[in-house]
């Protein structure tokens, strides 16, 4: 049975499994060679470790596809991937973009779920905000939008979301605190 990817409790584990069950279901397809016979080594060479290889790319991306068919988050992170043309035919190259993404650091994941759902609470001044700084992995744009996203004083969110201030960087607008 074709195995399919599962989005509940642990990603970074349901990654690991998933590739491992779909590196197995093509195997036993005869789409995947995980243990290759080596290569006869030139006389006096010393033998090459061989890596595993994908013998029916094809098949092995079209059973990827209908694996993760019908879970829409996972088919658009696979196509949020921005893959060549050359690079979509390779399954290695799209299962370390998928391993990629769900074994990234709980760090950097905690980082930016805090960073999405951050919000100036009603006592807070606007100088606490400036800690969204943290986010090393945000584009300066993305940090300036949450910034101003984040301010509860609506005069104040006016004033940046004015034309004059729509190009300003991060840094220009967390000090434009100094005009209040």
């Amino acid at each position: 049975m074709l195995p399919r990817f599962s989005t509940t409790r642990d990603p970074r584990r349901n990654c690991e499994k998933f590739i491992q069950m779909l590196k197995d279901w093509c195997e036993l397809n005869g789409w995947y060679d995980s243990k290759p016979p080596p290569e006869a080594p030139e006389e006096g060479a010393d033998p090459v470790p061989v890596e595993p290889k994908w013998l029916s790319k094809g098949k092995a991306l079209a059973a990827f596809r209908s694996a993760i068919a019908g879970n829409e988050e996972l088919e658009n992170l696979v196509h949020g991937f921005q893959l060549s043309e050359e690079e979509a035919n390779e399954p290695n190259v799209i299962l370390k973009h998928l391993q990629e993404h769900f074994m990234a650091s709980e760090g950097v994941l905690t980082e930016r779920t805090k960073f999405a759902q951050r919000k100036q609470e009603d006592q807070e001044s606007i100088t606490a905000l400036e800690g969204l700084e943290y986010c090393d992995k945000c584009e300066d744009q993305l940090l300036r939008d949450k910034f101003i996203s984040g301010i509860n004083n609506e005069r104040l969110m006016s004033k940046l979301l004015d034309k004059g201030h729509r190009d300003k960087t991060t840094k220009e607008i967390v000090s434009f605190k100094t005009m209040l």
